[in-house]
């Protein structure tokens, strides 16, 4: 589990661009915007503790990417109150 702490601190991107690129997220498991938990899954797919207690118990949210998503000026008129921040699955 000392190797998912690792991976789950240590970011790859360099610029907030690079962000908009999902395939730059196969780099890292987790950032305070990003949890990536099909790298997880990837990881630890095979590690018996993994299996008995997973983030979810569904097992596609268990390989989704969970993004903090900042909202765009013409976005944020989706939403009825002052939102500039949603979660994205």
């Amino acid at each position: 589990m000392a190797a998912l702490a690792k991976a789950l601190t240590q970011s790859h991107f360099k610029t907030t661009r690079e962000v908009r690129n999902l395939g730059n997220l196969t780099f890292t498991s987790a950032t305070s915007r990003v949890l990536n938990l099909s790298q997880v899954y990837v990881f630890y797919a095979d590690d018996p503790t993994y299996k008995e207690q997973p983030f979810f118990e569904n097992s596609q949210l268990n390989r989704a990417i969970i993004l903090k998503h900042s909202l765009r000026v013409n976005e944020r008129g989706l939403y009825h109150n002052q939102r500039r921040q949603v979660t994205k699955v």
